[in-house]
């Protein structure tokens, strides 16, 4: 049985107390169960649903700490799930409250309304150019509205240079003896130097690294010395190695402030100039432990 003078102090209470910063001796480790975003979408679908007089005067600033993380890829698999929960109970509290929002396109001063404006979720395919959101007339004033925009595709260009949220990944060329090259010649073997890095104080699980091979290389064949094999743990260090035509997909965990380093064979298939695509690696289940190398470039030239 809710008591409301008793509710409302407190849920007001851990409102505040979620604008104040975090502690000195926060670590990232207390991450997963203790974000921001899970505490602020917890608080928000409890407002939402428990105390809809305090929801209705909502404004987008109490709804932004949440849309500002989702669009930064602030989240994890827990997170992820009280923000829909979130947004989910202040979708219904906007349509219980006669909210209505529509979706126009403007490109220049033209204006072309895709959505009228309507209760609850719209979607709408949008076209090149710039896109607002409306309400009706008659909708009560304080509530706002979320949006999310969804794109598919590759990117066009590669990274130009590294990148590093929480882990770091570095790849290079060596020779035999181990120095760096940015040319070789067909018929002699080269090897990827690989180094991913744990930035954080805590231990990282699940980490997905994706390499990619330039054109005109292979791997060596499993059977070669140095060779990247398939298979569990054929690496120390790796829980899992899966090797594609084009790319080695490679699985493992990190200690705190850890790294781990692998140098693997590979085969030169034809002469050119050689576009290296960076390495990339990411936690599989919070989005923002992520990193990427730079692009590279290697010649390679036919035999004498």
């Amino acid at each position: 049985m809710k008591k409301e003078t008793a509710a409302i102090p407190l849920i007001e209470a851990h409102r505040a107390a979620l604008k104040l910063p975090r502690p000195n001796d926060w670590e990232y480790g207390y991450y997963y169960y203790n974000s921001k975003l899970a505490n602020e979408a917890t608080a928000f679908t409890i407002l939402c649903r428990h105390f809809p007089e305090l929801a209705k005067k909502l404004t987008y600033e109490e709804l932004k700490p949440l849309t500002q993380m989702i669009e930064a890829a602030d989240f994890n698999t827990l997170s992820a799930a009280w923000s829909i929960q979130a947004l989910k109970a202040y979708s219904d509290l906007a349509a219980s409250n006669g909210v209505k929002a529509g979706i126009a396109s403007v490109q220049g001063q033209d204006v072309k309304v895709l959505a009228e404006p309507a209760m609850g979720q719209l979607q709408v395919k949008v076209p090149e150019g710039m896109v607002r959101f409306f309400f009706a007339e008659n909708s009560p004033e304080g509530l706002g509205a979320w949006y999310q925009t969804i794109e598919k595709g590759f990117a066009k260009d590669l990274p130009e240079t590294a990148s590093s949220t929480h882990i770091e990944v570095l790849r290079e060329f060596v020779d035999a003896d181990g120095q760096p090259v940015t040319q070789s010649k067909l018929g002699e073997t080269l090897f990827a130097k690989l180094t991913i890095r744990n930035l954080t104080k805590t231990d990282l699980a699940n980490i997905a690294l994706t390499e990619m091979l330039p054109g005109g290389f292979e791997f060596a064949p499993p059977g070669e010395p140095d060779s990247l094999r398939p298979g569990l743990a054929t690496r120390q260090g790796t829980d899992y190695i899966d090797i594609r035509e084009d790319r080695a997909l490679i699985y493992l965990g990190l200690r705190a402030e850890g790294a781990l380093t692998l140098q693997y064979a590979l085969r030169p298939t034809c002469a050119g100039t050689f576009v290296v695509p960076p390495p990339y690696a990411e936690d599989m289940y919070d989005a923002k432990v992520r990193a990427n190398g730079a692009v590279g470039k290697i010649i390679i030239m036919a035999r004498e």
